[in-house]
Parts: structure tokens; sequence; C-alpha cells
């Protein structure tokens, strides 16, 4: 067996037979390098097992990283209510984007609603215009015709979050990437 896959106890079992040819302060030299040993393959061990911020296990070795030294931020934390999220929510449902946008040309109907957004079925279509009106971001009207007809519009809110959706479609139109033009290669 190797050196160093000799195990402690063996180790201090060879300690101890050789302690009688030994003189008696090679034998307290021996016993305190032992007891320097097994107190070091302690501290290595636990150092290896603990993980935390800085430190990584890879294989047998602790590997410690270079940290940045991070500033403290000076951005005041979000209100304990966080509003943005439960706009984006709102925002991110399947085709509520395309309702806000036919609804903040004005009112509609319905059935007007349904040919203007292609591919929505009348469900997923009353589905989202349940929910914002829920949310308060439109209205429902109904109006006593034959056969009766609902009329939708948005309310103050609503055209906020219009206005917000014109301005992102803008910035969006703005990141398209534009086709680069090539050249020809010369002959």
């Amino acid at each position: 067996m190797p050196a160093s896959e000799v195990s402690l106890p063996a180790a201090l079992a060879r300690a101890v037979d050789g302690i009688g040819a030994l003189p008696k302060n090679a034998v307290c030299l021996r016993l305190l390098l032992l007891l320097l040993m097994s107190i070091w393959t302690k501290c290595v061990r636990k150092s290896i097992r603990r993980s935390g911020p800085g430190h990584a296990e890879s294989g047998y070795r602790l590997v410690r990283s270079l940290m940045v030294k991070r500033r403290k931020s000076s951005v005041l934390p979000p209100p304990s209510v966080w509003p943005l999220n439960r706009c984006m929510g709102l925002l991110g449902a399947a085709w509520t984007a395309h309702v806000l946008w036919y609804l903040g040309g004005g009112e509609r109907c319905f059935t007007e609603l349904q040919t203007d957004i292609r591919g929505v079925s009348a469900k997923v279509l009353t589905s989202r215009l349940r929910r914002l009106e829920r949310e308060g971001i439109l209205e429902r009207h109904v109006r006593r015709t034959s056969p009766p007809t609902v009329w939708y519009y948005l309310t103050s809110t609503g055209h906020d979050l219009c206005a917000a959706l014109t301005r992102v479609v803008h910035v969006a139109q703005q990141l398209k990437p534009t086709p680069a033009v090539r050249t020809s290669p010369r002959s």
C-alpha cells in the first residue's frame, strides 16, 4: 500500500511499534507529528466539504474562486406589492396584446375583434376580454339589438396600457434587424 493511502490507525500502530528502539525525545517528536498530521487531515476534509460563497468542489480539491468586490446598490427596493409582475403577466397572456391593440383604435364589438384577430377562438377571446374587464382595463357594454351585441372599449387605465404597448412596439421595430446589404464579389 502506498504511503499516501496508509490510514491513520495504521500509522499510529507503526509509530507505537517503533517506540522501543527510539530515544525518548524522538518518540515525543513522532507522536507530535502524528497528532499534527491527524489534525491537518481533519481540517482539509472539513474545508473540502464546506460549501458557500467563494468555495466550490472540484474532485477532491478545494477550488476557491476569486470574487469581484460588489458595490452596494443605490436603487431602492421595489414596493411590497410589485405591480410590474402583475402587468407583465396580464400582457403575456395569449392574444391580450392583440385585443389591446385593436381596442386602442376605438370601441369594437365581439365579432369585429374576432375577425381582426385571426386565429383566436371565441372561447379564448371571451376569456381574455373577461379578464381584462375584471382588471379594469376595458369595459363591456351590451346594446339592445336583435340579436344583442356586446361592445368593448378601453378605460383610462386601458388607454395608458395601450400607449405603453405602442411604445414597446415602436422599440421592437427599432430592434428589428435590418437585412445586410450584400455586395457581389469582384471577378
